[in-house]
């Protein structure tokens, strides 16, 4: 533009460099977390992401100074565990959360929380209630009635849960990588039963479409037939973690404590209860703890 104007005048004007006024780009914060799972951790693009979870990190993420709104922030799937610990020490991923349980607690990374507790549960479809006209969504698929049942039921179980590193009391078992891989399954008719925890299961009855079909059981309710066998894992309460590079861990608890002081998690799950019938256990400011970070 300044060289035409230049021409067209006739003036012999010597030049100026034209100057790139491009501005910088914007800092990205990635973050690590568990696609998908319903409720909790759903979606791809940081526009259409949503679940308690996503609120919970873009929380921390504020806390920390790190860029907002959520377009600046990027979401990495956890997709193989491994990977996503290389990438928070080699600080490609600020920290990494969605439902890594104590289970999967590492000397690579350090762990602040929790930030939840859960049980592990089971997903099975709601017997059809003959006093409705309603026809279900869910097709003429039997409902899991016993334990027995149960042994030879072909069950879909999360990758990361907790019933994925127990042994189950199941013959035939899958493992997917997510909550939505199993009900999809189980919505065509590929499984009878869903393993996983208490609050990736509820997550599913938090969709108005696909809560009427299904049943939330735990797994002391099988526990009560002895031919269930049920391992005493299977009884206990788990914790929720948050993984970081360990220079971040004191500044990462202090930012979880304010989120939980704010009540933004409590926040965030305040529906849960009437809609599935789980009152998720979240954590308050005084149960957050350093005692997972390394030295």
């Amino acid at each position: 533009m300044v060289a035409l104007t230049v021409a067209l005048s006739g003036c012999d004007t010597t030049e100026e460099p034209v100057v790139d006024e491009t501005e910088a780009p914007e800092e990205v914060v990635s973050i690590g977390v568990a696609l998908s799972s319903p409720g909790l951790a759903s979606g791809s693009d940081p526009a259409e992401t949503s679940g308690a979870e996503i609120t919970l990190a873009q929380s921390i993420a504020a806390e920390l100074d790190s860029p907002s709104p959520e377009g600046q922030l990027r979401w990495v799937p956890i997709t193989a565990t491994n990977e996503a610990i290389a990438a928070v020490q080699a600080g490609d991923t600020e920290f990494m959360l969605g439902q890594l349980s104590d289970t999967q607690l590492t000397d690579e990374l350090a762990w602040v929380g929790p930030y939840a507790t859960v049980k592990p549960a089971l997903l099975i479809r709601q017997a059809p209630d003959e006093t409705t006209d309603v026809p279900p969504t869910i097709g003429l698929l039997d409902t899991i009635t016993s334990a027995e049942e149960l042994a030879e039921a072909h069950v879909c179980v999360v990758e990361n849960s907790v019933a994925d590193s127990v042994e189950l009391p199941v013959d035939d078992v899958t493992i997917q990588q997510t909550v939505t891989e199993c009900e999809v399954g189980m919505r065509s008719g590929r499984y009878e039963a869903i393993a996983a925890d208490d609050l990736q299961l509820a997550g599913v009855l938090m969709d108005p479409n696909l809560g009427s079909n299904y049943e939330l059981l735990s797994w002391s309710d099988v526990a009560d037939n002895e031919a269930a066998n049920v391992a005493e894992e299977l009884l206990e309460s788990y914790q929720y973690w948050i993984g970081t590079d360990p220079s971040r861990c004191d500044a990462l608890a202090e930012a979880l404590r304010t989120v939980l002081q704010q009540g933004t998690l409590d926040e965030a799950f305040s529906d849960w209860e009437e809609a599935t019938g789980l009152q998720p256990a979240v954590s308050t400011a005084s149960d957050i703890t350093t005692q997972h970070c390394l030295p």
